[in-house]
C-alpha cells in the first residue's frame, strides 16, 4: 500500500447508512479515491473529508442485484482508485 496507511471498514453510525469505510492515505488527497463495489449489491456513496488527510466513505444499500444462484448473501467487495 505505497499510497495509504491503513483502511477500516465497519456498520456506520448513522441510521441512514450501511456501511462505513474510512481511508488514510500517506499525504494528502485532492480528489476522494473512487470506490466501487465489485459484489452483486448496488450501493449508494457519500464521500466525505475527515481528521487529517483521512476520506470516509458512507454507504446505503440500494438494490440487491441478480445473481442467478439464488438469494444467498455473499460479503460486499471493493475496489479503490486512487486519482492523483
Amino acid at each position: 500500500m505505497q499510497h495509504l496507511e491503513k483502511i477500516e471498514i465497519g456498520k456506520s453510525t448513522e441510521e441512514d447508512f450501511d456501511i462505513e469505510i474510512t481511508v488514510t492515505p500517506k499525504h494528502h488527497l485532492a480528489n476522494a479515491p473512487l470506490i466501487e463495489t465489485l459484489s452483486k449489491y448496488e450501493m449508494i456513496v457519500m464521500p466525505e473529508r475527515g481528521k487529517g488527510y483521512q476520506w470516509i466513505y458512507k454507504m446505503r444499500i440500494q438494490v440487491l442485484r441478480e445473481s442467478g444462484r439464488g438469494e444467498e448473501l455473499i460479503p460486499a467487495r471493493f475496489r479503490l482508485e486512487i486519482l492523483r
